[in-house]
């Protein structure tokens, strides 16, 4: 939507009427169609899940600290996205895209997404800005080296973050290090309203669901028949309740998300 936009914005807008775009809208309904149809058919339970969390579960920004969440999220490399950004505002065959990433974060702010929603639009910024810093770079070959070490280097430091190579111990006190170096708080970086665990989740949810599966089901089948036949699994989110149905898929666990459904909803369902 943001790009379509963004091109309606600019002199490109007869793009959206050549046979490449059509092509490329069809393909994309073709891709998105299965989904689209499930959810239908469901009653679009992704939509009443993003109500859901949209009140007590996320954090919601306003305009400056979400686009401050930008510059926390991105890290070292802001500069560089900052660069593109500005790099393609100032060429009218590139503008569209500026405007589109302008239009986007205006989305995301309105209908309140989470700060990491966006992260999928910094590649093409990244990239502009690479254009532009080589560019202004031609001919500084020392200039060069350094900023290639320098990004070598920020990779380095920042992929232990995103990549399962060090023990959870460890990757704990290399966190927690790296982010009193560049005094950012655990807390500043929250997208919901819980109290941030020392190992980051994306990690610590590796662990555990095949333990939590057999808990519960060890649970329910202690129930007497009579209960068992009326009984329902709660979970408190749609991670507990997916790692339940999914181990426990061979003796099929009635298991509801409190989160997906919402507080209220649940209740009515249960009674």
């Amino acid at each position: 939507m943001a790009l379509i936009l963004g091109l309606l914005l600019t002199s490109d807008h007869r793009t959206l009427f050549s046979r490449y775009f059509v092509l490329g809208w069809v393909i994309a309904v073709l891709i998105a169609l299965p989904a689209f149809l499930w959810q239908a058919r469901y009653g679009f339970p992704m939509l009443e899940l993003l109500r859901n969390t949209q009140h007590g579960k996320n954090i919601v920004f306003g305009p400056v600290n979400y686009v401050l969440q930008q510059l926390l999220i991105t890290g070292l490399l802001a500069f560089v996205w900052i660069i593109g950004l500005v790099w393609l505002l100032a060429r009218p065959a590139y503008r569209f895209l500026a405007f589109a990433y302008v239009l986007l974060i205006a989305i995301m702010i309105a209908l309140h997404g989470k700060s990491y929603y966006p992260a999928n639009v910094y590649p093409y910024l990244i990239a502009a800005g690479s254009v532009a810093i080589e560019r202004w770079t031609n001919g500084l070959r020392t200039v060069r080296i350094a900023v290639a070490v320098a990004v070598l280097m920020l990779g380095m430091s920042t992929a232990p973050l995103v990549m399962h190579i060090l023990p959870e111990v460890q990757l704990t006190r290399y966190q927690n290090h790296l982010f009193s170096l560049l005094h950012i708080s655990r807390g500043s970086i929250a997208t919901e309203h819980h109290e941030e665990p020392e190992l980051p989740s994306d990690f610590a949810d590796m662990h555990g669901w095949r333990e939590l599966e057999a808990t519960v089901a060890a649970v329910y089948q202690s129930l007497p028949p009579e209960e068992r036949a009326q009984a329902v699994i709660v979970a408190q989110n749609y991670g507990e309740a997916g790692a339940i149905e999914f181990f426990g898929r061979g003796s099929r666990l009635p298991v509801i998300s409190e989160l997906k459904l919402g507080r209220r909803d649940l209740v009515s369902r249960i009674n």
